[in-house]
């Protein structure tokens, strides 16, 4: 199972910019929690990382389109730079049925 969800901090400052003026999402959930849902489901975590580079995410407001390969490979990169963790905008966790 694959579980995406954006990263609570940037969800908060998405919702106070307007960016998400239909939509919203019913709970927060940090690290701690989504760890959480999946062992109580019944599953391992298999892998868990940031995705989406908030100044990479931003462009489409702005109208300037972005490609998913891009996307993807300016996050490899910039993953390698544990400084800029904080900068990634949503999180994915990867897991199985035990």
């Amino acid at each position: 199972m694959i579980i995406t969800w954006p990263v609570p901090f940037w969800d908060n400052m998405a919702n106070k910019a307007g960016f998400l003026k239909e939509e919203h999402h019913e709970s927060v959930m940090d690290k701690t929690k989504l760890f959480s849902v999946v062992k109580e489901g019944g599953f391992e975590v298999i892998e868990y990382k940031k995705f989406m580079f908030a100044p990479i995410s931003f462009l489409p407001y702005l109208n300037i389109p972005v490609s998913i390969d891009f996307s993807l490979a300016f996050d490899d990169m910039i993953q390698r730079l544990k400084m800029f963790n904080l900068l990634f905008v949503n999180q994915v966790v990867v897991c199985k049925k035990l």
